[in-house]
């Protein structure tokens, strides 16, 4: 937008880079205003250039496009169009390594391809009775990064909180993420408001005999867990202390509001539905997956009057894989994917977001489903990174930007949780980098100089991808807590 309203200097001339403010509100000073700038369409370059919109700060004789263009884009050769009052003389000026400037009459090569790549342009405009005159500074701002992809870089990994564990499964419980181990030495659970900051408070925890650390579940503040012989357990206090339901379960599919829901093993190799605390039971089919799906996400819907709990991948009873979604509405469960992912076990799938811009450079956010890592029918690691954009229904490969970075081990087995972090650096000392050729320094948009906001923008959340435990393509546990963003969501956001 135009940054029109300020108190300033009334002196004849304007500077970007003095110290001075300058004002329009001397009618003189429109006559060297510049009231619109854009780029001359050119598809070879980038689709739709024309439509990228740039904004015109007049305080301080700057230009340039707070949403910058995708990495990559040449900038060596664009038209600027742009729209000025009548006047003496409007030049433009391509800084050279070498000294040499490049000057361009813009009056009569108004079609002149402009160099914008070594940072900036100089448009210098002198009014028709040349009183006034102003040196605006043009940037065409290019991400140094692609702000969609998945980036596991900067702050990539830290150990877990205990160094000798075997085991590891986290949850969320309120604010808090408890992360349960397992070691020779018996079971621990440590407790943090911010896995950023890796200041976990951990303490010895006694859980139930032959429990299974992997269905370890939370249920607002209850967490359950089941045993080797399908006990299911509930604790009230974090895991303090346990107590036997009487209820029998041998896979905890997830939490559904107030109760979990999972199946029961049958007489000749069947199983049930079931919750607890229990409502109604049903078969499960056969296609339905019993042990090894995905962590459930819970989603609400203007098309349900009910929430949706999505789970995906698993081993059926059979002991085949699929890599279909399962759905559940808190009475009956069925098959939810047209298209599905691989057939893995042991894959972790979290809620997330992506962007794209529409024709007209409008940036849109979408919720998507993300599901990576597990074990296929040959016993390998499933390396590829999965998205649905409609919950479930249709899996796809996620682009080459989404993919794991051979930096980084895929996991069977993982427990996944999101986590906010707020952002007013890139990195904590908490973290261990991971350097990855692919990967540039952080970067961050220039806000612009002015805005409809109240308050400058000096800090705000950043939803990371923690994933906790699980084994590598060698069987070997995973020590580390790894953590992943969408590059974009690092940026500051634009005000």
């Amino acid at each position: 937008m135009l940054a029109l309203i300020v108190m300033g200097s009334v002196s004849v001339s304007c500077d970007s880079d003095s110290k001075d403010a300058y004002s329009y509100s001397d009618p003189m000073r429109n006559s060297v205003m510049v009231s619109a700038f854009n780029l001359k369409a050119d598809d070879s370059i980038l689709s739709n250039l024309d439509s990228v919109y740039f904004t015109i700060d007049l305080d301080h004789a700057r230009i340039f496009n707070a949403d910058s263009l995708p990495m990559g884009t040449k900038v060596n050769r664009l038209i600027p169009v742009i729209t000025i009052p009548s006047c003496r003389k409007a030049e433009i000026t391509m800084p050279s390594s070498t000294g040499a400037d490049t000057v361009i009459n813009y009056m009569t090569n108004s079609t002149d391809s402009i160099d914008f790549s070594r940072g900036y342009v100089k448009l210098h405009v002198v009014s028709i009775d040349e009183e006034v005159e102003c040196t605006y500074t043009i940037y065409v701002n290019v991400h140094k990064m692609a702000p969609d992809s998945l980036a596991w870089g900067g702050a990539a990994w830290a150990p877990l909180p205990v160094s000798s564990a075997t085991a590891a499964k986290a949850v969320t419980v309120g604010s808090d993420v408890c992360l349960f181990t397992e070691s020779a030495s018996g079971a621990s659970r440590s407790v943090t408001s911010d896995p950023s900051a890796n200041n976990w408070v951990t303490e010895a925890v006694t859980l139930p005999e032959g429990a299974v650390l992997d269905e370890l579940t939370a249920c607002g503040n209850t967490l359950y867990i089941i045993d080797d012989s399908n006990a299911l357990y509930a604790s009230s206090d974090r895991g303090t202390t346990w107590m036997a339901t009487g209820a029998t379960m041998s896979h905890i599919y997830g939490a559904y509001q107030d109760m979990i829901a999972g199946v029961q093993p049958q007489a000749g190799g069947t199983y049930l539905h079931v919750t607890y605390p229990a409502t109604t039971t049903s078969a499960v089919a056969a296609e339905c997956p019993v042990s090894g799906t995905s962590g459930a996400v819970v989603f609400s819907s203007e098309w349900s009057t009910s929430p949706m709990m999505i789970i995906v991948g698993g081993r059926c009873a059979d002991g085949t894989l699929t890599g279909s979604s399962w759905a559940f509405d808190g009475t009956i469960w069925a098959p939810s994917s047209l298209t599905p992912m691989a057939a893995v076990e042991g894959a972790v799938m979290v809620p997330y977001f992506s962007f794209s811009h529409s024709n007209i450079w409008d940036l849109t956010k979408h919720s998507i489903l993300l599901a990576m890592g597990g074990k296929n029918a040959s016993g390998a690691i499933n390396r590829n990174v999965y998205l649905s954009y409609d919950r479930g229904v249709h899996w796809s490969l996620a682009p080459q930007s989404m993919q794991l970075p051979q930096g980084v081990s895929p996991l069977c087995g993982a427990s996944a949780l999101i986590a906010d972090q707020t952002f007013t650096s890139r990195a904590t000392a908490a973290w261990n980098a991971i350097e990855l050729p692919r990967l540039a320094p952080w970067y961050q948009i220039a806000a612009p100089a002015q805005s409809r906001a109240t308050e400058p923008i000096n800090e705000w959340e950043c939803p990371f991808i923690y994933l906790f435990g699980g084994t590598d393509r060698m069987g070997a546990f995973n020590d580390h807590i790894y953590r992943a963003v969408i590059n974009r969501l690092m940026f500051k956001p634009i005000q």
